[in-house]
Formats: C-alpha cells, structure tokens, sequence
C-alpha cells in the first residue's frame, strides 16, 4: 500500500492456523479460545481497540485507540483535528511520552483522501485442512498535492470467518462461535470515518491496493 511507515501497537494476537482434530478434542485449547473470545468480545464492545470520532463545534477530532494508550502507559497517542472554519487538518503525535510532533495542512494542500486494507492473517492461506479468521487492517490517510501519502488512522480488529480447506464448514464448529462473537466494526467505521473526512474536505475518496 501506499502508506506503511506509521503504525499501531496491535494487541497479542492468538493461533492464525486451526485444525479440526485439535478444535474438537483438546480441551485445554478450547477452554484458553473460549476465555481469549470473551476478552476479545469485551474490547471489541467497549470500542476500545477503533480510533475514537467526535465533532466539536467546527472540529472533527479524531484520537488514537484507547488500547494504544493503555498499552504504551500513556507514551504514545496521535490526534488529529479537522477545523471546517480554518479548513485545515492538525496532527499531533506523542512517542515516548516527550517526544512531540505537529502537522498543519490547509484543504488546498489535500488531493484525496486513500483508503485502504490489509489482512494480517494469512499465513492460513497456505496450510491445507484449516479454517482461519481473518485479522483486518483498514488504513484511512491523505494523499497531497505534492503526492506525498500520510497515514491518519489504522482501524483494526478481529473480521469474518473463512474456511478455505475442503472439509465442510461443520467441522470448525468452535471457530464459527468464536469468530461470530469476536467480529469487529473495524470495516463499518473506516468506511464511515473516510467517507466523512473525504466530503468535508472537499476532495475524492480513493481505494489504495
């Protein structure tokens, strides 16, 4: 993809691969799945792992995860604020809790707005006899006039459930439960956030491959 080089930190991910044999036998590995579900089912209720939009008067601002916090204590956070008055776009990063970083861009100087998806799972792909669920990565950024591409947010979070073995989908009866009840609004609120930032902004929204 266009953009690559700002990320998030991304929350301990569990197996990408599952057997059926180890699915419907090891009780163990049910009960570690089953618990990982609920806390996965938990943050993804709370909206704690998807970027966090509001509008303020005049202002869309949009903040950082609330897990990206939690898990660098408080060291690493980005905002970014949109003044429909100023027509300007501001971004403040935070690393390493001292080190600050501030961006100014007027409309003029934005000439798209990119959006774009990744899936992280899928080493599955490439092993026989297993179902996985997919790990979305959606990615909402500016493209300027100069044909820089700056990364905004990355909406990511636990997708749909595919099985591309040849066994039937009855087999993988834990992970059908699992990944129904984990499935995130990654996709739903990308889409929405880049829709938005691209009509108030004046410019087009494109698919970045």
């Amino acid at each position: 993809m266009a953009f690559r080089s700002w990320g998030t930190l991304d929350p301990v991910r569990r197996n990408v691969v599952s057997l059926p044999g180890r699915n419907l036998w090891n009780v163990g590995d049910i009960l570690i799945r089953a618990v990982s579900a609920v806390v996965d089912w938990a943050f993804v209720r709370t909206g704690w792992t998807l970027p966090r939009v509001r509008k303020v008067g005049d202002v869309i601002v949009a903040r950082s995860p609330v897990i990206l916090g939690a898990l660098t204590l408080g060291g690493s956070a980005r905002t970014v604020m949109i003044d429909l008055k100023a027509h300007c776009v501001r971004i403040r990063d935070r690393r390493l809790w001292l080190i600050r970083y501030g961006r100014v861009l007027t409309f003029p100087q934005i000439a798209a707005v990119e959006y774009g998806y990744v899936d992280l799972n899928r080493a599955g792909d490439f092993v026989p006899f297993n179902s996985r669920q997919e790990s979305d990565v959606y990615e909402v950024g500016l493209r300027l006039v100069s044909g820089e591409s700056l990364l905004l947010f990355q909406f990511r979070g636990e997708g749909a459930w595919d099985n591309s073995g040849p066994l039937p989908d009855w087999m993988y009866p834990f992970d059908q439960a699992e990944a129904a009840l984990t499935i995130g609004e990654q996709e739903q609120m990308s889409r929405l956030f880049a829709e938005v930032v691209s009509s108030r902004l004046g410019v087009p929204l494109t698919e970045v491959l």
